[in-house]
């Protein structure tokens, strides 16, 4: 029965420190569902319309790019929207997996672009900004949040400590 306490207790300390921001949270995972969708969409749209392959596979991505972003992780933006409107505990931790991914590829843009334009491959400067400048920015957003989301939970999971050892 203790530890059944235990973890409401921690579910609840989860949901009350992530509930002080969620309206934050909530917009984010917003801008980065709809912005997965917004980067990729246009050229799968103009490659159906025209009977062609994609104009950057080879160059800029590969197909599972667009199935990756636009049908898994842009839908688990908007599943963690849900869930933490509805005070799920699991939506908090999937949360936290998005922020870090976020966080990744923006880092990882970052040399990627440099290393493209340095071969020589000519980049659109829309397809520069959609496919590049919007992910670097979405990183930084996930990292401030990332930061102050463990900032609030640090200090209320030493208290925790002690309940679990007991």
């Amino acid at each position: 029965m203790f530890i059944i306490w235990n973890v409401y207790s921690y579910k609840k300390l989860i949901f009350t420190t992530i509930h002080t921001w969620l309206k934050r949270y909530v917009y984010f995972l917003g801008l980065s569902g709809v912005a997965l969708i917004v980067a990729w969409l246009p050229g799968v749209i103009s490659s159906l319309v025209n009977g062609t392959t994609l104009s950057l596979i080879g160059v800029y991505t590969t197909n599972i790019t667009y199935v990756l972003d636009m049908g898994i992780v842009s839908v688990l933006c908007f599943v963690t929207m849900y869930m933490l409107r509805k005070g799920e505990p699991l939506g908090t931790l999937i949360l936290a997996c998005i922020l870090k991914l976020c966080i990744c590829v923006g880092i990882m843009i970052i040399p990627q672009t440099i290393c493209q334009i340095a071969s020589g491959t000519e980049i659109p400067l829309p397809a520069l900004i959609t496919k590049g400048l919007s992910f670097v920015i979405l990183g930084g957003f996930a990292f401030y949040f990332n930061h102050k989301m463990y900032r609030e939970l640090e200090p209320k999971m030493v208290g925790i400590e002690n309940i679990i050892k007991d």
